[in-house]
């Protein structure tokens, strides 16, 4: 078994990315073609049909300016292959023939891991063991046997018997030479007021692995009578049920190759329909599901089906998932499918409903896999679900129930960004109520629209301007160092009114006059290295032989908002004083405006 490295050594990294060329990488993926200086071709993590995906062979980075995915060679291998950063590395090591070496800045750490991966590699070998080979092992054989699952998907996941006793592994690794310490860290064993006893006893378990098949956690379901039914491991330095999803690790290659993903709430659950061949299923780990699985799913995912069973738990699950809704693109209705073409915000999620007292694993084993998959194939979108949920919470045979019936739905309708998306879900509301669509929208725009049409207003005529004034500027500051050399040094992130735009130009600002490259990305979080690299890959506005001019320019530009700014407020303040109250506030604040429109008037001669 593998054991846990450590951390990979910044200069390995760094050379690992100057000797993977970025368009010899990339060109193992996509078509590209040179134009001028940088290389096209389209993009491999969007549909598309005009090439809207940029190489640029000096800098060693990419930007798609259809999907707004963006960053290095190593932010590309993560992306297309679906790994995380020490994964990407590894890969692309290989590549090259690069022996990587490996530091273990957190000694201990390092050390605690791998212990608990140890122990728990040879612990689900121990209830293998029990479940296979001994008489004990027959109550969880028959218990199987009576689900329907066979030797091969048992064996598949790994699943085992934890005996009786008290502290049979326990026992056993102490002899392997783990400390009960170690035990205790790892949370297989517990330490009660009689001494330590083995956390799983008598319970069929489940080994929860990392995305690489790493042993991390167990989860452990009660043989006949007792509570809990379901009993997990604790929250490790390894384990976190929020962000871990039982069985993916064997079902991410099926869910790449179908885009899709089942999730459901049971162990059981996900071997019965992984025996019945559908192999693209997950399961939570007595966790709602959360926005972290949402990420982790997005890896491997363009869809998610949430599989809920029609009982009170199933219910609460539901209650749960909805909690994330603005983490979800538009469901896919046929008013949104342009939209929905071009979204790259989320994930398509999902419902699937199951009649009343089955879960998937009866189910399955009641109708089979052909009438499940009609009842994915029939899956509601999750927004339409959730507003059916809203609504049937009212008695809409009666007045009053029915109008807070539709202000409820207002309030999910207007977390949806979209014009089209709001008038579709509008109409449907309307249908449902059994209300006039004209009446019931006119209602929704008295309550919503008035105040966001200002707000759109308002940045269409102040901020566009002003957004155009910060890309073009930093534009120019990512793509030439003497020009950020040029940057007055009383200029501020006080100056963009984008706080992406202001967290970037503080960057720059500490770089100097540094090449911004593959390296530089490092300073930047995911989200932050796409906006930088869509700058930089932008098409410029400004001819070359013209560019300090236009610097110049920009720069006017900028102040002048920032100084336009500065008296707006100050104008503010003054007119909520007056010269009696406080006169020395009063004439410091009127010296200052003064002083700022004085700027203003002389800012194309001071600007350098």
């Amino acid at each position: 078994m593998a054991s846990y490295k450590g951390r990979i050594k910044e200069e390995d990294i760094s050379t690992i990315r100057e000797r993977s060329n970025i368009v010899d990488v990339v060109s193992d993926y996509v078509m590209l073609k040179k134009k001028g200086k940088l290389f096209w071709g389209l993009c491999p993590f969007h549909q598309e049909k005009s090439p809207s995906f940029k190489v640029d062979p000096a800098t060693q980075l990419f930007h798609c300016f259809g999907c707004g995915e963006g960053g290095n060679v190593f932010t590309f291998i993560m992306k297309v292959e679906r790994l995380d950063f020490p994964e990407a590395v590894g890969a692309l090591a290989e590549r090259i023939g690069y022996r990587i070496n490996y530091e273990a800045i957190k000694p201990k750490e390092a050390s605690k891991k791998g212990r608990i991966l140890e122990a728990n590699h040879l612990a689900m070998l121990f209830y293998q063991h029990i479940l296979q080979k001994t008489r004990e092992g027959e109550r969880g054989r028959t218990y199987l046997k009576k689900r329907g699952l066979n030797d091969d998907i048992v064996n598949s996941y790994g699943l085992g018997l934890a005996p009786q006793s008290w502290g049979s592994l326990d026992n056993y690794l102490i002899k392997k030479g783990f400390s009960r310490a170690e035990l205790l860290e790892a949370g297989l064993v517990v330490k009660g007021p009689k001494g330590y006893y083995d956390r799983f006893r008598g319970r069929l378990i489940f080994p929860i692995t990392d995305l690489r098949g790493h042993v991390i956690a167990f989860g452990g379901r009660v043989l006949g009578t007792g509570e809990p039914k379901y009993l997990n491991s604790p929250e490790t330095v390894l384990y976190h049920k929020s962000s871990t999803l039982y069985g993916l690790h064997l079902a991410k290659s099926q869910i790449v190759r179908t885009g899709a993903v089942l999730v459901v709430e049971g162990y059981t659950d996900v071997l019965a329909l992984a025996q019945a061949g559908i192999l693209n299923v997950v399961a939570t780990l007595g966790t709602a599901f959360t926005a972290e699985h949402i990420e982790l799913l997005k890896r491997f995912a363009e869809r998610v089906i949430l599989v809920f069973d029609a009982d009170a738990a199933g219910m609460k699950a539901a209650e749960s998932a909805s909690s994330y809704l603005s983490e979800f693109r538009l469901p896919q209705t046929e008013a949104l499918r342009n939209l929905e073409q071009t979204s790259t915000s989320g994930i398509d999620v999902k419902v699937i409903m199951l009649p009343q007292n089955l879960d998937p694993a009866d189910f399955i084993a009641a109708q089979g896999a052909e009438s499940f998959y009609k009842l994915v194939d029939l899956a509601e979108p999750f927004f339409d679900f959730y507003l059916t949920r809203e609504i049937n919470k009212y008695n809409i045979s009666e007045v009053r129930q029915k109008e807070q019936a539709a202000l409820a739905c207002f309030k999910l309708i207007a977390m949806l960004d979209h014009p089209a998306s709001q008038k579709e879900y509008l109409s449907k509301v309307a249908q449902r109520l059994e209300l006039d669509e004209e009446a019931l929208t006119v209602k929704y725009n008295a309550i919503y629209k008035k105040s966001s049409a200002i707000r759109s207003e308002a940045r269409a005529t102040v901020l566009d301007p002003q957004e155009r004034a910060e890309r073009s500027l930093l534009h120019l500051a990512l793509k030439y160092p003497e020009i950020r050399n040029r940057i007055p040094a009383e200029m501020d992130e006080s100056y963009f009114v984008s706080p992406a735009h202001a967290q970037i130009f503080t960057v720059l600002k500490s770089m100097g006059g540094g090449k911004f490259d593959a390296s530089a990305l490092d300073n930047l979080d995911k989200g932050l290295a796409s906006k930088a690299t869509e700058l930089l890959l932008a098409e410029p506005e400004y001819e070359e032989e013209k560019l300090l001019k236009y610097f110049k320019d920009i720069l006017i530009t900028l102040k002048d908002f920032h100084y336009r700014r500065q008296i707006s407020k100050l104008k503010a303040e003054l007119q909520s004083l007056t010269s009696q109250e406080n006169k020395m506030h009063y004439d410091a604040l009127f010296e200052e405006l003064i002083a700022l429109e004085a700027k203003r008037r002389d800012l194309k001669e001071k600007v350098p």
